[in-house]
């Protein structure tokens, strides 16, 4: 079973994928499923499975979403309702509650160091490797889940429709259902069919979708002028290392 894991769709801040642009990616790519997470609610994995629904495919979707709880960004993966309480310890229970996954994203970004050690050991799963992530914050995102002896994923983060596909990932499962797919990730029975750094630019583009979204200007002052300089000094095609 293959598909990719953390993504964003229109109903995130900044991004601006539509739904069927995820979906017609996914059957470019001949994939099996796709975790769409977008940022502090579930609409956009809500309307994938109604469109996917809608257009009769065998595609896999669980409702998630990433949010932002007062330890940084957590996955809350395989929920059936939307998760308003952001303090830490309510979050992880709600989720629990709802037997969803618990899935830590780019763990050396956007989480307080002090904090990141007893964050990771209440996350199902780690994400060891990230897309709009440095491979230093990689390596070290993979020495915490090696030693902490947990399940690990590869993230796309896809903002723009050409990231979707950056990473994708193969699942050992007896059958193409959700649940097989969701106790293969608990399982660690994951491989990595390709991987691949987004531009520099994909990152400025997003902060400007996000500044257009939210109404704040210099945001996207800031991200135009960043995205002249990093034209000039690294040229267009540029990837994060």
């Amino acid at each position: 079973m293959k598909g990719f894991i953390h993504a964003h769709s229109k109903y995130s801040y900044d991004s601006n994928n539509g739904i069927d642009q995820i979906i017609d990616k996914a059957l470019e790519h001949q994939l099996d499923f796709v975790i769409l997470t977008d940022h502090e609610n579930i609409d956009g994995s809500v309307e994938l499975r109604k469109r996917i629904k809608e257009r009769n495919l065998n595609l896999i979707a669980p409702i998630a979403a990433e949010y932002k709880t007062e330890f940084g960004d957590i996955i809350a993966a395989f929920i059936q309702e939307e998760i308003i309480d952001m303090r830490f310890t309510n979050f992880v229970n709600e989720v629990k509650r709802q037997d969803g996954l618990l899935m830590l994203p780019h763990p050396y970004q956007s989480h307080p160091i002090t904090k990141l050690d007893y964050i990771a050991t209440k996350m199902d799963i780690i994400e060891i490797y990230n897309s709009r992530c440095s491979t230093d914050q990689d390596s070290k995102a993979k020495n915490l889940a090696l030693n902490l002896g947990k399940p690990y994923y590869y993230g796309s983060d896809a903002h723009l429709k050409n990231e979707l596909c950056n990473v994708i990932i193969s699942l050992e499962v007896e059958d193409a259902e959700e649940n097989s797919l969701k106790e293969a990730l608990q399982n660690n029975k994951i491989r990595l069919v390709s991987k691949d750094k987004i531009y520099l630019r994909g990152f400025r583009f997003s902060q400007i979708i996000k500044s257009m979204k939210t109404r704040r200007l210099q945001i996207f002052y800031n991200n135009v002028i960043a995205l002249i300089i990093d034209a000039i000094r690294f040229g267009w095609n540029k990837k994060i290392e």
